[in-house]
């Protein structure tokens, strides 16, 4: 089986959640949650606005990746809960240099409960044994500092200070670079 074969039918369990790739028919869903909270807004991988068309296409992007095993692009839920209440992700994986970026975004009505960093746990564990990823980069809005709480907790290192490195809604953003190796 292909790598990418692979990540499409790739299913990871944690403690309290189910991760499996992201299918057209999570649009909607996906749609919802991006639009609550600051998602949409503090996101760098993440369009904005996200509508349902929108996210059919992003969605369509990120199976087209992984079916390419450029990336691992999960849908989030609850075990016992079919709802979708966010993703996480490998992106940009680069087999010459063993390394990829790490992507996370959860409803606000989940947060809090540590379903961010155990979604995130689970990702980069099958980076690191299943892909045999060396490194995982993470780059975050510095105003959005709840990222950067999660990513200490997945025991990431800061790495440095990106200066006005994205643009959102027209406005240049400062973003923080931290990773993580096997090693760690």
């Amino acid at each position: 089986m292909s790598a990418g074969d692979a990540a499409l039918a790739l299913v990871l369990e944690s403690a309290r959640l189910v991760l499996r790739p992201v299918a057209v028919a999570d649009a909607d869903a996906l749609s919802h949650v991006a639009r609550t909270g600051d998602i949409a807004d503090t996101m760098i991988t993440v369009p904005d606005p996200l509508t349902p068309a929108v996210a059919r296409e992003w969605i369509d992007g990120e199976r087209a990746a992984m079916g390419a095993g450029r990336a691992v692009t999960l849908a989030v839920r609850r075990l016992g809960d079919p709802a979708v209440v966010g993703v996480t992700s490998l992106r940009h994986i680069d087999r010459d240099h063993a390394c990829a970026e790490l992507s996370f975004w959860l409803s606000p009505a989940v947060r809090g409960a540590g379903l961010a960093t155990e979604a995130a746990e689970a990702v980069l564990a099958h980076g690191f044994a299943a892909l045999a990823l060396n490194r995982v980069e993470a780059y975050h809005m510095v105003r959005n500092a709840a990222s950067g709480r999660v990513l200490a907790r997945l025991r990431f290192q800061p790495e440095g200070l990106l200066r006005s490195r994205v643009i959102k809604r027209g406005i240049p953003e400062d973003v923080r670079l931290w990773s993580r190796l096997r090693t760690d």
